[in-house]
């Protein structure tokens, strides 16, 4: 984790604070990306332990793709996967875990977005995308933009109360 962080930095991350250690013993360090957005590095989860992962799907927006891309290859092992057309919301360039794993994000350019900053958005899953919007705006939180993937996949993006950035995503019918 030490040297991923370190190797970051030399590529032009910063780093946020100290490590610090994880519940699980191991460490974790969080820093803003080349690009600006602020990502976390850590230890892997002890052997025989399950990574939790909560979201579905996660999205680096970003002003230098090809920058991104490279670092979070080279650095992680990510393997970009097929790249999808969103219209008036950009191009994605879709990535993977892993060479031959199944696609998990996108990295998202925001050159041409005017007030999109660098930053991860992470994708929950949700039983009913409805419900979840009237209990998000309830919760004092604001529906900024919803849409239908190529795929069919319904999605909202959202600010939470504080102004912190997330998406819900429900399953397409078929």
């Amino acid at each position: 984790m030490e040297r991923a962080a370190a190797t970051f930095v030399k590529r032009g991350a910063v780093r946020l604070g100290p490590t610090v250690p994880t519940r699980d013993g191991g460490q974790v360090a969080v820093l803003r990306d080349p690009g600006g957005a602020v990502v976390a590095v850590a230890t892997p989860p002890p052997a025989g332990a399950q990574a939790r992962v909560d979201g579905v799907w996660h999205v680096l927006n970003t002003n230098d793709v090809a920058h991104a891309k490279a670092n979070y290859t080279e650095l992680f092992g990510w393997s970009l996967t097929e790249r999808i057309d969103l219209g008036t919301r950009g191009k994605f360039q879709q990535f993977a875990w892993h060479a031959g794993g199944t696609s998990v994000g996108a990295i998202g350019d925001i050159a041409a977005r005017p007030g999109v900053h660098p930053h991860w958005l992470f994708f929950f899953e949700v039983a009913a995308l409805e419900p979840a919007i009237a209990a998000t705006r309830t919760s004092g939180g604001v529906v900024l933009d919803t849409l239908t993937t190529p795929s069919g996949e319904r999605v909202c993006v959202c600010d939470d109360p504080q102004g912190a950035a997330f998406a819900l995503r429900s399953a397409r019918v078929r």
